[in-house]
């Protein structure tokens, strides 16, 4: 929300597309490596389905936090727009 309301605020709606495309950059980025990482926790776990479940629910719930954290970006600059 800082940054688009920083570019809002500074008048660089030019910068916002470019804003848009790095991030979802660096977010593909960050979910392959993350992926890479949970399958190998997945075959250190083994057979353990505690371990399993947590690791699933805790990338789960890491992919919604940045789902929606860029949602909120989107909608709050565009918002400051259009007031």
């Amino acid at each position: 929300m800082l940054v688009g309301w920083l570019l809002y605020a500074l008048d660089f709606h030019a910068f916002f597309l470019w804003q848009i495309v790095l991030v979802s950059g660096w977010l593909f980025v960050i979910s392959k490596k993350q992926q890479k990482e949970f399958e190998a926790m997945l075959a250190l776990a083994g057979n353990d389905a505690i371990t399993v479940r947590f690791t699933a629910s805790s990338v789960s719930k890491t992919r919604q936090y940045y789902a929606y954290s860029s949602f909120i970006y989107i909608v709050t600059y565009l918002w400051l727009i259009n007031r």
